[in-house]
Formats: C-alpha cells, structure tokens, sequence
C-alpha cells in the first residue's frame, strides 16, 4: 500500500506542475525618442516556438514554461528600431517599459524610377480545387494568443528589377471579424529567410469574416526588389484578432503541393524557419524595368 500512496502522489505532483501555467512576463514596449507605445512589437527567444507580439497600445503578455531557463534572452523587435534583447531572470525581477532605439542605419531608400515597362505576375495566381488549404490554426494551439506572431508566406525570384505593386492571397476560410496583419520581406540565404529588406511598417486588416481574393495595395510604399534571380520571402505575420463567436478559430489559404516553389513558415516571431514544396494561392503584382 505505501508503494501505491507514494506512485500516487507522485503522479498528483507531475500533473500539477504539467498543469503549471508557468512564468508570465508583462510589459510595454514604447519608442525611446518620443515615449509614445510601439504597438505589433515582435516579441521572442530565438530558435524556440515561444514569442508574441504587443498590442495596439504597445503593451504584451508572454508566457513561458515554468522550467524555461531563466538565462535565455527575450529579443524586442520592430521595423525601423534597433532590436534588442533582455534576459527572462531580469525581466521577471523587473517589469518595466521596453524603450526601443529608432534605426539610424535605414534599410533601405524609397526610390522613384522612371521608365516601368512591363508588368508582371510572380507566385500562384490560381486558387485551383481549392481542396488544400494552409491554416494558421493548429491543434497544439489553446487560443487565438498563440497564433500572436506566426508568419506564412512564399521564397520568390525575379529576374529584372522591379516594383512590388500588389500582394494577392486567396483567403478559403475565416471566422473572424477582424484580422490584422504585418507584411514582410526578406532576403533568403541557404533557402530561409534571413534579414528583413525594407523598413516599412505594412499592416493591413481583413474585416467580416472576407473571403475570396484578397489585395494589400503596397505602391504606396515603393518597394523595389533588384532581381537577377536573387531569391527573396514574402510573409504575412498574424498581429491582432477579433472572433466572430467564442468558437471561432480558423483562418486559412488555398495551397497546393509543388515540386517547384516553397513555402516558408515560423510559429512564432523569433522561431526557427521552415519550408515545404508547396505553393500558396499567393502572388505579387510587379512592374519591371
């Protein structure tokens, strides 16, 4: 009987700690220059599928598992400032506003060039069956929070150099009511995404559960891709989201199986990158010279 009462115990206190909800760490992220809240901060530990990003006022929630070490770094990132990183036992000490450093060194320039001359489509414009979809819910996943970061998206190449006009994706499943998004770009090294290209903020919203085709119009921003085959990703990064209903959990996009074109994808801001041959009902709209 002592054997039993002891693995019994013994079983109680593994449950309650796997039922632990572990170390929560709470914060505002806020520009440094003018004290003014960064909402859409990336929020991660490199490598690891732990991450978010803030909300509209800046502010954010990360948890981590109850037995994550305490000397891993936490990285703050935003487009257009400096990243930095900050040790978890720091952070649980201390939870204070993260002041982020504007870029002085600017990724990029906006250029105005003459002389377009021919437009063109680069990725699947098709949506096909529509019998496959790529959906940013996953079963490991308990709330729409953990879906706060996840990108997906396509590697492209062009051959001349050319303005990025329009993103198009095919939207095959949605039951929000609201959805933000962060678009980004970036350069890719060994087939993965890398460095970011561009230093433009592009946050677009889906509203009422929309379906079908849908475009983020991004001529404002004059993004040019220097071409010569040179490899690059385009992702769309999950920032913010309203349900329809209490239940309501899937988005999703029309993708197919290729032998030719790769998707490129992380669970959270800092996570490790992942690929597949697959292709996403997702293009962009260029003019080249």
């Amino acid at each position: 009987m002592k054997i039993i009462h002891t693995l019994t115990l013994v079983l109680l206190l593994h449950f309650a700690w796997a039922q632990s909800p572990g170390r929560v760490i709470k914060g505002t992220t806020i520009d440094n220059a003018t004290g003014t809240p960064l909402p859409y901060t990336s929020i991660g530990i490199p490598h690891k599928s732990i991450g978010t990003v803030s909300d509209s006022s800046g502010q954010f929630t990360l948890t981590l598992p109850p037995d994550h070490p305490l000397t891993d770094s936490i990285v703050f990132s935003h487009v257009g400032y400096e990243s930095q990183a900050k040790r978890i036992d720091g952070l649980l000490r201390q939870v204070s506003a993260i002041r982020l450093q504007p870029s002085t060194n600017s990724l990029s320039e906006v250029v105005v060039k003459p002389k377009i001359t021919k437009s063109k489509i680069v990725g699947r414009n098709g949506k096909g069956l529509s019998t496959f979809h790529y959906n940013f819910y996953t079963a490991s996943e308990k709330s729409v929070d953990d879906r706060l970061s996840k990108e997906a998206g396509m590697l492209f190449e062009l051959k001349d150099e050319c303005r990025i006009n329009e993103l198009n994706f095919y939207i095959s499943g949605n039951e929000f009511r609201s959805l933000k998004f962060r678009v980004l770009f970036y350069h890719v090294k060994d087939g993965l995404p890398t460095t970011p290209m561009f230093d433009r903020d592009i946050i677009f919203e889906i509203k009422d559960g929309y379906r079908g085709w849908f475009k983020v119009d991004l001529k404002p921003y004059q993004l040019w891709v220097p071409g010569e085959k040179e490899p690059f990703a385009v992702t769309i990064q999950w920032l913010e989201s309203v349900k329809q209903q209490a239940n309501s959990k899937y988005f999703s996009i029309t993708t197919a199986k290729s032998a030719f074109k790769t998707f490129a994808g992380r669970s959270k801001a800092m996570d490790s990158w992942s690929t597949d041959k697959q292709a996403l009902s997702f293009y962009l709209q260029c003019q080249c010279l």
